[in-house]
């Protein structure tokens, strides 16, 4: 397991049983201060900026989530912590679901593209920005 992942375990713990254990409490770290998943996320370097990027886009997600419940497009019993899901984005096309990840902060085309390819499972080339500079 990677390192940060593993420290952000420990400090913020799992989802209970029954919501997908294993899983990271998500919504433990969108409530803490930032100064807490800086502190649990530092080992693995640029600490400063992944952590704040990382509390903005769990409330980006949140707060878009809150937005369809209100709506009426996500049950209004789901738990806090289904508010943080990104689901919805497999209804996506692969192009409108590399630009919403590019929305988010921190994340650039490689990692789009990682997430589109691993967890989407669309036909995607997450290519380093070192190796497209030498191939172009």
């Amino acid at each position: 397991m990677h390192l940060a992942l593993s420290c952000i375990l420990k400090r913020f713990g799992r989802r209970d049983p029954g919501d997908g254990i294993g899983i990271v409490d998500w919504e433990a770290v969108r409530l803490a201060p930032v100064e807490d998943l800086y502190e649990a996320i530092k080992t693995g370097g640029m600490g400063n900026v992944k952590s704040r990027s990382l509390k903005v886009i769990l409330d980006m997600v949140h707060d878009e989530n809150v937005v369809w419940q209100e709506k009426g497009e996500i049950p209004a019993n789901v738990k806090p912590i289904d508010l943080l899901s990104l689901e919805h984005m497999r209804s996506l096309s692969k192009d409108e679901a590399f630009e919403k990840f590019l929305a988010f902060p921190g994340v650039g085309p490689k990692t789009a593209a990682c997430v589109i390819s691993i967890c989407m499972q669309h036909n995607s080339s997450a290519v380093d920005t070192h190796v497209y500079r030498i191939c172009t």
